[in-house]
């Protein structure tokens, strides 16, 4: 495993842990687990996050209070940050979404003294800049964005604080995030050619209205822009603009935004094969993961209308993509797929054609299940 800029936290460190809360016996018996993970030669990760991330959020009121607990923050910040470089993606993936909503809470209710945390949040802000690519992805794409944390250092921190860096890690953050959509398909492209089985739906223009924000012409002005603003000397000022671009979760937000207006287009078969297939592409793109239960909901809502047409072949086409995407997906929202399975079967079973059950009952089998 790969150690980049990861600083190696003395046990004697973790004292602080229990220290600040020794006045509760409660806390202190609840700590005690999660301190002897941290000793242990080969500790239990998924446990040490998620416990730690339990602990450092229901107890900041006590940590923010005692004359000490600056200590203690930032020893739960260098747990996270080391947990990055974990070799288990699963555990940096956990570590990047605790650390981000930490950064939250130590500014959202850090009382009116956070000039105590400043030390200690410039260097979590430089050393998350500084983290490789694949660990600074999980940063850029968590659902706790570095955004909010720049709202916040804006509203809380007292005036004439050091923003640089900061401002660098936003900048970056920005810029790995329209990187990534430039590296996916175009949706202008690929919405284009799933309206081509069905014009008279949407049109050319209608399509490029509504995805210009995510589009590739629409990122190329972004990473411009974003190249103007971070040349700004004023760094409050460089930090107002960068706020203003938006980040990777209002991309997401928007391609679900796409699927509600395709919603209002969808009161023909045709309207209604469009947004399938749009739901369906979302669910092939990893980087639109925070919207694909949602979406996987949503298709067993489409299906179900779907269904109802006289067009048999046609509902096994769209079935059989159907399936590709539960086969997908099964493993990450199993009770989700399992309910759309299991709408879609009451709409085909109802539907009453023998010949389009038994085709059913083989998609099911093809997902794992034992056919009745």
């Amino acid at each position: 495993m790969a150690i980049i800029n990861k600083k190696i936290t003395s046990p004697l460190q973790y004292e602080i842990l229990r220290e600040v809360v020794r006045d509760y016996p409660g806390i202190v018996s609840a700590v005690e687990p999660l301190l002897r993970e941290l000793y242990s030669s080969e500790p239990d990760w998924p446990f040490v996050v998620r416990e730690l991330r339990a602990y450092a959020l229901k107890n900041f009121y006590l940590h923010d209070h005692h004359e000490k607990g600056t200590d203690a923050v930032k020893t739960v910040l260098e747990i996270f940050l080391n947990a990055l470089y974990n070799s288990d993606p699963h555990i940096r993936q956990s570590s990047a979404e605790s650390l981000i909503f930490y950064l939250e809470k130590i500014l959202m209710d850090g009382g009116d003294n956070l000039d105590k945390y400043a030390p200690i949040l410039n260097d979590c802000f430089a050393r998350l800049n500084k983290l490789p690519e694949s660990q600074f992805i999980l940063v850029v794409t968590s659902p706790h964005q570095v955004k909010k944390i720049g709202q916040l250092v804006l509203e809380k921190m007292p005036s004439g604080s050091s923003l640089d860096a900061f401002n660098s890690l936003l900048g970056r953050s920005l810029l790995a995030s329209y990187e990534y959509w430039m590296a996916q398909e175009d949706p202008i492209v690929w919405l284009s050619d799933i309206a081509r089985i069905a014009p008279s739906v949407i049109d050319g223009k209608t399509i490029e209205s509504l995805l210009y924000p995510v589009s590739h012409a629409n990122l190329q002005r972004l990473m411009a822009h974003l190249g103007k603003v971070e040349a700004m000397g004023d760094p409050e000022e460089r930090l107002r603009e960068l706020l203003l671009l938006p980040g990777y979760m209002q991309m997401v937000k928007h391609y679900e935004d796409v699927a509600s207006s395709l919603a209002r287009a969808a009161e023909t078969p045709d309207g209604l094969t469009v947004k399938m297939f749009y739901l369906l592409k979302i669910i092939g793109v990893p980087g639109l993961s925070g919207i694909h239960e949602n979406t996987l909901r949503e298709i067993g809502r489409t299906f179900s209308r779907i269904v109802k047409t006289d067009d048999l072949d046609h509902v096994r086409t769209v079935l059989t993509g159907t399936f590709v995407s539960f086969e997908r997906t099964f493993g990450r929202y199993p009770e989700t797929v399992l309910s759309s399975v299991q709408t879609i079967g009451n709409d085909i079973y109802a539907k009453g054609v023998s010949s389009l059950v038994e085709w059913f009952l083989q998609k099911i089998v093809s997902l794992g299940f034992q056919s009745p």
